[in-house]
């Protein structure tokens, strides 16, 4: 379920750091309103990469692979993934080793 749900904890943020911090309480609204747009906006993000990352692999598919026989996801994706969907290079390996893929570490370290 990608249903956003951190402003569902703010109540409790509020009430055990409120007193310490005025600004939590006194701008609720606006602290809520910016909890959920940068969730929505984050959940959207790792949507399109996962779906940009399902493509990548299934153009490598049978394609790339080691010594070992293992499948692995080129530097030059990692860059692309990186680049053109703002998909880290942890979130691309997290997301290549749920399915099976290894991640050229080498090629992406600069």
């Amino acid at each position: 379920d990608n249903t956003p749900f951190l402003t569902s904890l703010y109540p409790t943020l509020i009430n055990t750091l409120g007193s310490h911090h005025p600004k939590v309480t006194s701008r609720q609204a606006a602290v809520s309103d910016i909890i959920l747009a940068e969730e929505e906006l984050f959940i959207g993000a790792l949507e399109n990469g996962l779906k940009a990352l399902e493509k990548q692999l299934a153009n490598l598919a049978n394609t790339v692979s080691n010594e070992a026989g293992k499948r692995i996801v080129p530097s030059e994706v990692v860059f692309l993934m990186q680049d053109s969907f703002g998909f880290s290079a942890d979130l691309t390996d997290i997301a290549a080793r749920e399915r099976g893929w290894e991640v050229d570490v080498q090629g992406t370290r600069v």
